[in-house]
């Protein structure tokens, strides 16, 4: 992935898409679809959470479910995809601790767009 270590909060919006699309190509066909869905559920849900003790405690689960997810079936696109999002989910959960509410919502937000696209993208791809 072209995005490297930067931060998602500094990138744009329609960056966080195509980089969504180039990723959805490169996961392997054997990466089930369901287990990203899956998990785009869990992070949803994990992200609508208020409280931010208890933010912290669904997105360390989320980190924990793509680790799983990723190690069952991983190939390199699943690998990059792994050490992207456990960057990103590391950095709002280190946002937590610091109560920065604004970037916490910035990053979460983008975060969201990148797993909602990455999810489209590849049932494009495979069809359904």
């Amino acid at each position: 992935m072209s995005f490297g270590t930067k931060s998602i909060k500094e990138i744009p919006y329609n960056e966080i898409v195509e980089e969504a699309r180039k990723l959805a190509n490169q996961l392997g066909t054997d990466f089930s679809k369901t287990a990203l869905r899956r998990f785009h559920w869990i992070a949803s849900t994990s992200m609508k959470e208020k409280d931010l003790q208890r933010l912290n405690w669904a997105l360390n689960n989320a980190r924990v479910q793509l680790a799983y997810f990723v190690g069952r079936r991983g190939g390199r696109g699943e690998r990059q995809l792994f050490n992207y999002l456990d960057a990103q989910l590391r950095e709002v959960i280190n946002s937590i601790e610091k109560n920065d509410i604004s970037s916490i919502k910035i990053q979460l937000r983008k975060i969201k767009l990148f797993l909602d696209a990455l999810v489209a993208f590849t049932s494009l791809k495979r069809g359904g």
